[in-house]
C-alpha cells in the first residue's frame, strides 16, 4: 500500500504543497499525514481511511475514490497472500521420544508434590509470623510520640499563636465524551498521556486532566462533550476530521 502514499506526496510535491498546508485544510495531524506518505496505515482505524483519502485526495486534485479502491485491492491481496501461505512445522518428535521425556508415574510427580507442598506451608507460616509481628509491636518511641503530641497541639493551636491559611488547589477537568455515532478519537492530557478509542454509539468514557485536553477526531459529528458536568456547545459534520483543545474555558477548533 505504499504506492498510495507515493501518489500523494509526488501530487502534493509537484503542485508545491506543503505537509502544514494539507494538515490545516484537512483538519488531519501532520504526524498521520507524513505516515500515509511512508505507507503506514495500521495507526488509524479502518472506517476513517477512506475520508482520510479523499480529503487527502482532494486537495492534491486526485481521484479520492480511485485510490480507496486501490487501497481496498491492495488490503485483498495482502489476505490471499496470507491464506495461501502454509504455516511452518518446526519439528515433529516421534513417539519413542516422546515416551522417553515423559517424567516416571508415582516417583518423580509426588517427590514433587511433597516438596511444593512443604514450601507453601514454610511460606504461609512466615507470612502469618509477619503480620502477627506488626500488628501486636508498638516500640517505645510510638508510644511517647503518642503521650507527647497532645501537649504540643494544645500549646501551638491558639488564635493568637496560629493563623489559619487557606490553600485552594486548582480544580481538576473532569472530561466526559458520549458517543452517539461510530468514531474514533486519540486524546492527550495535559500534553502527557494520550490514548487512541474506538466508540459505539451509546457508549461514553471519561479522562480527567488539571490544564487541557487535545482531541483529534475522526467522525466530528459522533460525540458529546460534558466538561465536569457540564454540556459543551460543539456541533459537527458527519465523517470530518477535527482537531480540537477543551480547557476550563471551554472547546475550540483547532
Amino acid at each position: 500500500m505504499r504506492e498510495i502514499g507515493i501518489k500523494l506526496k509526488v501530487a502534493r510535491e509537484s503542485q508545491q504543497i506543503t505537509l502544514d498546508l494539507i494538515a490545516e485544510k484537512t483538519k488531519i495531524n501532520k504526524q498521520h499525514l507524513k505516515n500515509i506518505e511512508e505507507g503506514f496505515w495500521d495507526f488509524l482505524p479502518e472506517p476513517y481511511i477512506k475520508g482520510i483519502i479523499q480529503q487527502y485526495a482532494d486537495v492534491v486534485q486526485l481521484d479520492g475514490k480511485e485510490l480507496y479502491h486501490e487501497y481496498q485491492m491492495h488490503q485483498l491481496q495482502e489476505m490471499q497472500q496470507l491464506a495461501a501461505t502454509p504455516p511452518e512445522i518446526e519439528g515433529v518428535i516421534s513417539a519413542d521420544e516422546a515416551e522417553v521425556t515423559e517424567p516416571p508415574h508415582g516417583i518423580f510427580s509426588n517427590r514433587t508434590n511433597k516438596g511444593l507442598i512443604a514450601i507453601a506451608l514454610t511460606l504461609l507460616l512466615i507470612v502469618i509470623a509477619f503480620l502477627l509481628n506488626s500488628k501486636f509491636k508498638k516500640g517505645p518511641d510510638e508510644l511517647q510520640l503518642q503521650s507527647v503530641s497532645p501537649t504540643i497541639s494544645d500549646s501551638l493551636a491558639t488564635p493568637d499563636t496560629l493563623p489559619t491559611v487557606s490553600i485552594s488547589s486548582p480544580r481538576p477537568l473532569d472530561l466526559e465524551i458520549r458517543a452517539i455515532d461510530d468514531t474514533w478519537l486519540e486524546i492527550s492530557i495535559d500534553d502527557s498521556t494520550s490514548e487512541e478509542v474506538t466508540f459505539s454509539p451509546r457508549t461514553s468514557r471519561t479522562w480527567q486532566g488539571q490544564k487541557k485536553f487535545a482531541i483529534f477526531l475522526g467522525n466530528a459529528a459522533g460525540v458529546e462533550f460534558y466538561l465536569n458536568g457540564e454540556k459543551l456547545n460543539f456541533k459537527g459534520q458527519k465523517g470530518r476530521v477535527v482537531n480540537l483543545e477543551i480547557t476550563q474555558e471551554g472547546i475550540v477548533r483547532k
